[in-house]
């Protein structure tokens, strides 16, 4: 009998499995591996089945080569690999997590809790308790395209693709909304999630350090390489939002907006002071111009509508630069030309120095010096021309805004 032919074509050899349904609570399993091993989980729980009354799955071996993309020879070092419990990231660490922080109660599970592999074939073994999650689904389930599952790369785009399409379909199901659709973590949370946290073992050893300790590179390293790799390669478009607290704005969660390509409506564009932008951006724009009207009328100068625009405009309409450079035109004296000096300090990135105090006292902020009274005409002309802008945007403006960015 002449050599098998080797199937290295996934697309063609997956084509009898165009989907695969996870339960709802397991797509939401926490764990960290590699994508691969991920991807040998997926296909695990698509071939799940009863036997002997237990939940299992048997992966051939023409499978596991297609997986693991190898062409000849063996590849039990890798399934070893992916399977033994010594490894990091191996594929019996995912476990399914319940906690009611009010009542101090919380379940754990492990997802697989055996592995065997003779004669090529890998025969996966998972827990009774949440069979459920597993085969026979009848409700509270995602379905996933199996090809979209094998074209990812990143385990970090590959996990949150499933956490993200399981959220929008039971939204969509639940009520009957085209989005956008939002989930919602602490920055911990979504550390946890993805198994960048800390990890010690039952004597307290750290096994694993804590993972992209600075925001700046979870940001740079899993957050936007997630968000490109799933607008390049899935129908899912994501975008997300930043909430921050305390002293210095420090980032303590992140709300991803999540919509369908098909759901995404086409974008009007418009000329706005000889630039080409979206209706979208626009609305953006004004909202961080109304924004920009209370900081700029907080440093106690006087600006005209022109001197905003052209602020907005040097920090490309970000409230936080614009927030900056006037916390520190509030700390100088004097300045004779505060919209200059205030699009330098947006420019070169000036940062407020900390308010001295006396006698446990915050000490009060004095209003610069030597106006002229032409300075008296340009303040009354600018009075003017913010109850202009104030009554062009209502509080009930600004929410519609607000409304209207998170709605596109």
């Amino acid at each position: 009998m002449g050599r098998k032919k080797v199937i290295d074509d996934r697309e063609a050899l997956l084509s009898t499995f165009v989907d695969v349904r996870e339960g709802n609570e397991l797509v939401n399993a926490k764990g960290k591996s590699s994508a691969l091993n991920q991807k040998l989980f997926t296909i695990g729980i698509m071939m799940a089945k009863r036997e002997n009354g237990r939940v299992c799955s048997e992966i051939e071996g023409q499978f596991l080569r297609a997986l693991f993309k190898n062409e000849s020879g063996s590849f039990y070092d890798q399934i070893k690999r992916a399977c033994n419990p010594k490894t990091k990231g191996n594929i019996l660490g995912w476990y399914l997590w319940f906690e009611d922080k009010r009542t101090h109660k919380f379940s754990a599970r492990y997802v697989i809790t055996g592995a065997d592999f003779s004669n090529g074939h890998l025969k996966l073994y998972y827990n009774d308790d949440i069979s459920d999650q597993i085969i026979d689904l009848k409700d509270n389930f995602t379905t996933f395209p199996i090809t979209t599952i094998m074209e990812l790369e990143s385990a970090y785009a590959l996990q949150l693709y499933k956490i993200f399409k399981s959220a929008m379909d039971y939204e969509r199901a639940t009520k009957k909304t085209n989005g956008p659709y939002y989930v919602t973590y602490s920055l911990d949370e979504f550390r946890d999630l993805l198994g960048l946290n800390e990890v010690k073992d039952d004597r307290g050893t750290v096994i694993q350090k804590k993972m992209f300790t600075r925001y700046v590179d979870l940001k740079r390293y899993v957050i936007d390489v997630v968000v490109k790799e799933l607008e390049e390669k899935t129908e899912i478009r994501v975008s997300y939002q930043e909430t921050r607290s305390g002293i210095g704005g420090r980032v303590t969660g992140i709300t991803f907006i999540l919509r369908r390509a098909e759901d995404i409506p086409t974008k009007v564009q418009k000329t706005i002071d000889g630039e080409l932008v979206t209706d979208d951006e626009n609305v953006r724009r004004q909202l961080v111009t109304a924004q920009a009207l209370d900081l700029l009328s907080a440093t106690g100068y006087s600006f005209l509508l022109s001197d905003m625009k052209s602020i907005c405009s040097a920090a490309q309409y970000d409230i936080e630069r614009i927030s900056k450079a006037c916390e520190v035109l509030k700390q100088a004296k004097g300045v004779e030309n505060p919209t200059g000096w205030l699009i330098a300090a947006i420019n070169q990135a000036y940062e407020p120095s900390p308010v001295k105090s006396a006698g446990g006292r915050k000490r009060k902020e004095s209003a610069p010096e030597g106006k002229s009274s032409a300075s008296h005409k340009r303040k009354a002309q600018t009075a003017n021309e913010r109850e202009g802008i104030r009554s062009a945007y209502t509080p009930e403006d600004l929410k519609e805004m607000e409304k209207r960015l998170l709605r596109n």
